[in-house]
């Protein structure tokens, strides 16, 4: 207390006296700061921060350590009490013997965005009793949450977000009585979250986001509790909203998008007036359109997206005009848009795609949004027309439209007067003709996405800075389609489904600075040769290339073995003539490689070495001219087809951009078609278990090899209708997911191996028209398969044929025609005896879902609906949580 009195008496005379000293740092501490200097390295990669300095250079033995930089003293007694040593470049590890843990009367301590090496949190941070504010945050700390941290009990700050902890949320937080803030995203944290730590009294700022593993429910929420923001978005927190979120009156942030909350949205959030920021998306609530919204007049963002709500858009929306985000995309939402969204003049972002709506909408209703500049009305019934906004130079400055399936027939003339597009889906709709030449100016230097497949669009006008010659009619036949070459940011082109026709593919294609991802121009009449894509040692960005249904001749580009990035590649039903191409083998990433019906021929030799092809999933090489013996070899090499895949994810490929304030992901999920029986099935999106050999119609000759029997992975094989001879491998028995397999029209001999009983997945099956002898196995599937999946096979005997075994087989010499018919089921088998083994299998909800025609005109308006499900829009959002934007 004298201690006390006479620190106080210090300072007062110190006030008066001009030369009067402050007390200085102790000796100890500032020893004990020098050595933590000396402990750790000054790194300048490892701190984020873009204005971060290396603070420590400040400290010198011969200064006073309270004048150091991120340290703050005691201005009474001269302790240190502040080590703010954020952003300081540091990095090494740091344990408890650590001098950083001399400061008892430490009052705040903030080591954020450092590199502390994956050193578990010290048990020393014990030792702050005083301590009132710890940030750990992006320090690059792992492991368990100390229990030695319960003694902080005068914490009113915690941060430990972007830490990879493999701990539970301790219960010992709920014992800090003067806890205000926790944040704790994405730091790995698990377990049931103590519910007691909701009813903390001081507690405003609650955020555990984005740890998939934590799960738990909102508790009934007391009167009086001081939270402003909630924050579980990206959890596994279930069960319902409690309607006691109503006693939260001081709630202004509340978001929980993409947990696992069921049921309606209580009444009583109308009583959370302060609200700013609602988050409700991709959870699975249901009912009708919350009335509530209403009362929430100081909403700026509201997400409800990916939901089950059904009813219409109410008038009264109109009256949240603070709103500068609204999203209702994803739900069972009906009617049509009421004309009171006009008066929303500060959104910046409205997106209603993927419902049910339904009416005419004016693009007239969107000129008072101003600020509008990300709009997707995508997916729904709607009729977007714009005679109104047609000669209007309109003022807002769109960098994410999606009108998609709009019922769109001509290119809305607005567009011309866009320079700021990053993302343009004009998909699905009946646009005839041409492309317009002004299109060639619009967003030229900003383009990353542009969408006009599934139109009717024959050709493009020619474009004043092309070097042609300026005309307004449809350009002649073999001219190049000069999109890439303008487009200078362009990552993604889908001109699939479309009707083009007397175009090639532009040389600009070979520009090494080309940034092109995704090129889908499938399904049109482009004709030529290939340019030499990756010719140059440039970026090489292709990651999937499908020209497939086109008229391309000549060779595969021999270039394309730079295409270092490539996954995915359709060159199907063209008139290619080539030989394999073995050196496309080189390629890391390929995964899906269709080469069927072209011109392709000659032998396949064995493969230079043991690396070839080792990441494919998908081959089909069907319906060409390669002899010579089975590939046998190749089977060794293709090592992702051996494992089982257990995702039920997409194949996909990714790409970013800038737009609207965030960075944007481009998910683009594979597609392609697999023939059963003569039929195409269109696979819109095709999942990761899916593996596929389709070597059908070609001249291949010899024995198929037993190392088939090590591609675990096979979902569908055919090799039929090729010169195949010996025996069937036993081995076949132990691909035990496949579901289609196909070995008719060959030279086959011997019996049906017995093992093929083991394919309990199996849903079809043919042998016929070889030389197969002897009796059909029986039991599971294999009990399913009618006559049709043996006939022509003179040797066969038992059920369900008619020849029973040791009997002649004279009666087995009448077969019915086994031709395709034009009708529209792709697949002709008894499904009354269907088991549940392979209920769930890919090919069988494929077959389910697609029954088709296979003619190439009908097989494109197929597609128009399928391709929606195919283009991802996801957005990064940098201070929020990532929120998925999927058609």
């Amino acid at each position: 207390m004298e201690s006390y009195t006479f620190s106080l008496l210090f300072l007062g005379l110190c006030f008066f006296l001009p030369n009067c000293v402050k007390p200085q740092c102790h000796e100890d501490e500032r020893n004990a700061l020098l050595q933590f200097k000396e402990s750790v390295i000054i790194n300048k990669s490892v701190s984020e921060d873009p204005l971060a300095y290396p603070k420590l250079s400040s400290w010198k033995q011969e200064t006073d350590c309270c004048s150091w930089q991120g340290v703050e003293c005691n201005e009474n007694t001269g302790n240190v009490i502040v080590l703010n040593l954020n952003s300081s470049f540091l990095y090494g590890s740091i344990n408890s013997t650590s001098t950083l843990f001399h400061f008892p009367y430490l009052e705040k301590l903030n080591l954020a965005d450092n590199h502390f090496n994956y050193s578990p949190i010290p048990s020393g941070l014990g030792r702050f009793p005083k301590l009132t504010h710890l940030n750990l945050s992006s320090s690059f700390f792992t492991g368990q949450i100390p229990s030695e941290m319960s003694k902080l009990t005068n914490l009113s700050s915690l941060d430990l977000s972007f830490l990879n902890l493999s701990s539970t949320v301790p219960s010992f937080l709920a014992n800090f009585s003067s806890l205000s803030y926790l944040h704790l995203r994405n730091c790995g944290v698990y377990g049931e979250f103590p519910e007691k730590i909701f009813h903390l009294p001081k507690l405003e700022f609650l955020a555990p986001l984005h740890n998939q593993n934590l799960s738990g429910k909102f508790p009934e929420f007391r009167s009086g509790s001081p939270l402003k923001t909630i924050w579980f978005s990206r959890t596994s927190f279930s069960g319902t909203i409690p309607y006691s979120i109503g006693n939260l009156v001081s709630l202004e942030f509340l978001s929980v998008t993409k947990t696992k909350f069921t049921g309606t949205l209580p009444t009583s959030i109308s009583k959370l007036k302060n609200l700013t920021y609602l988050d409700f998306s991709y959870n699975q609530f249901s009912g009708e359109f919350p009335t509530f919204l209403q009362n929430l007049t100081k909403l700026t963002i509201l997400w409800l997206g990916g939901n089950q709500l059904t009813g219409q858009i109410p008038s009264w929306i109109g009256n949240l005009t603070s709103l500068n985000v609204l999203s209702f995309a994803k739900n069972k939402l009906s009617g049509p848009l009421p004309p009171s969204l006009s008066r929303l003049t500060n959104l910046r972002t409205l997106n209603l795609f993927e419902n049910e709506l339904n009416g005419t909408v004016d693009f007239s209703l969107f000129l008072n949004m101003t600020y509008l500049v990300e709009l997707r009305l995508d997916d729904n019934n709607l009729t977007v027309t714009t005679r109104e906004t047609e000669d209007m130079n309109m003022t807002n400055k769109f960098e994410i439209l999606g009108l998609n399936m709009c019922n769109l027939n001509h290119f809305p003339n607005f567009l011309r007067y866009q320079d700021r597009l990053r993302y343009l889906d004009l998909g699905g709709n009946n646009i005839h003709g041409s492309i317009p030449k002004w299109i060639w100016n619009s967003s030229v230097e900003t383009m990353a996405y542009l969408a006009l497949n599934d139109n009717f669009l024959t050709s493009l006008e020619v474009a004043d800075n092309n070097n042609m010659n300026n005309a307004s009619s449809p350009q002649s036949d073999d001219k190049e389609f000069p999109l890439f070459c303008n487009l200078k940011s362009l990552q993604l082109l889908d001109l699939s489904n479309n009707l083009f026709s007397g175009l090639t593919l532009p040389k600009c294609m070979e520009n090494p600075n080309n940034l092109l991802a995704v090129l889908n121009i499938k399904n049109n009449h482009f004709h030529g040769t290939i340019p030499q894509l990756c010719s140059n040692e440039g970026r090489n960005s292709f990651k999937m290339v499908d020209i497939s249904y086109n008229q391309f001749e000549g060779p595969i580009p021999r270039s394309m073995a730079k295409c270092l990035r490539l996954e995915s590649l359709n060159m199907g039903d063209n008139q290619l003539f080539d030989v394999f191409p073995s050196w496309l083998g080189t390629l890391p990433n390929l995964r899906l490689l269709i080469l069927r019906s072209n011109r392709l021929h000659g032998i396949i030799t064995n493969p230079v070495s043991s690396f070839e092809f080792q990441n494919l999933r998908v081959i089909d090489l069907s319906h060409n001219n390669f002899t010579g013996q089975f590939p046998s070899k190749y089977l060794e090499n293709w090592n992702a087809m051996k494992v089982i895949e257990s995702s039920t994810s997409y194949m996909k490929t990714e790409s970013s951009f800038e737009a609207v304030r965030r960075t944007w992901m481009l998910e683009y999920t594979y597609s392609t078609s697999i023939t059963m029986k003569g039929s195409e099935v269109p696979y819109g999106k095709i999942q990761e278990v899916l593996v596929v050999i389709d070597l059908s119609s070609n001249r291949f000759e010899g024995k198929i090899s037993e190392a088939i029997g090590s591609l675990q992975g096979l979902r569908v094989l055919n090799l039929s209708n090729n010169v195949l001879w010996g025996e069937i491998p036993s081995s076949l028995g132990n691909i035990a997911r496949v579901e289609s397999l196909d070995l008719s029209q060959n030279q086959l001999s011997g019996t049906i191996p017995q093992s093929l009983v083991q394919l309990t997945f199996l849903a079809f099956f043919n042998v016929s028209r070889n030389n197969l002898t002897g009796r059909i196995p029986r039991g599971n599937q294999l009990n399913t398969f009618e006559n049709s999946s043996y006939m022509g096979n003179l040797g066969l005997c038992g059920d369900p044929l008619t020849l029973k075994c040791g009997t002649s087989s004279k009666d087995n010499l009448s077969e019915p025609d086994l031709e395709e018919d034009d009708s529209s089921s792709f697949i002709d088998f008894s499904w009354r005896t269907v088991v549940v083994g392979f209920a769930v299998g890919v090919i069988v909800g494929v077959i389910i879902e697609n029954n088709v025609k296979t003619k190439k005109r009908e097989y494109l308006w197929l597609w128009k609906k399928s391709n929606y499900n195919q283009r991802r829009l996801v957005r990064k959002v940098d201070d929020e949580e990532t929120l998925e934007l999927k058609y």
